[in-house]
């Protein structure tokens, strides 16, 4: 049998219940409004996310690497800014330079460093993009690496694409995706280059 004094609770707790869907229902029915007030908020919620991608490369121990940054976008998507950390094993990978890419233009500013990890045993290199017009798709930047000669044959190693961000020219930051990337080491020894001269 239930007592008398239980239900002034239930009707607490049906009230309680009602009055906190309140703000859900609002903003439901708000959000439509919000979008054609603000149309960045419409082109956010239509475009693809921004790819920005490390490659991949193949080499032996002792030789220099390329691996490839690239930047794939919607047809709506105006990218002015990447910013993006790409972390790797600095005791297999030896960092030596950043270069720009085909897709960028002179006008476009490119700045990067590189540091120790707290592991002791991996490097962070940060990236960052800037561009006074919307940045073209396409491989932006290349990195160069040496790989160690104490690199165990057929192994594969892997480049962490940590948190990249893509921004408008809002300064809104876009939705992105990235993929890692990897460097495969073949097995043999290097090859030392020839040089031939004419007498």
């Amino acid at each position: 049998m239930i007592s008398v004094n239980r239900f002034p609770k239930l009707i607490l707790a049906k009230e309680y219940l009602r009055c906190a869907r309140l703000p859900l229902l609002f903003f439901k029915k708000a959000l439509p409004l919000l979008v054609l007030m603000n149309p960045d908020l419409h082109l956010l919620a239509e475009q693809k996310p921004v790819q920005v991608n490390l490659g991949s490369a193949s080499g032996q121990a002792g030789e220099r690497i390329t691996v490839p940054l690239t930047l794939s976008k919607g047809s709506q998507a105006d990218v002015r800014k990447i910013s993006m950390q790409v972390i790797y094993p600095s005791h297999l990978l030896t960092f030596f330079d950043l270069k720009k890419g085909p897709a960028m233009t002179p006008a476009d500013t490119m700045d990067f460093k590189v540091m120790a990890a707290d592991s002791g045993q991996e490097a962070i290199l940060s990236i960052e993009l800037l561009s006074p017009a919307s940045l073209k798709p396409g491989t932006f930047a290349s990195m160069e690496f040496e790989i160690s000669r104490n690199v165990p044959v057929a192994r594969t190693i892997r480049l962490k694409n940590d948190d990249p961000r893509v921004y408008s020219n809002e300064g809104l930051v876009l939705p992105t995706r990235g993929r890692d990337g990897f460097v495969d080491v073949a097995g043999g020894a290097p090859v030392a280059p020839c040089f031939f001269y004419m007498h």
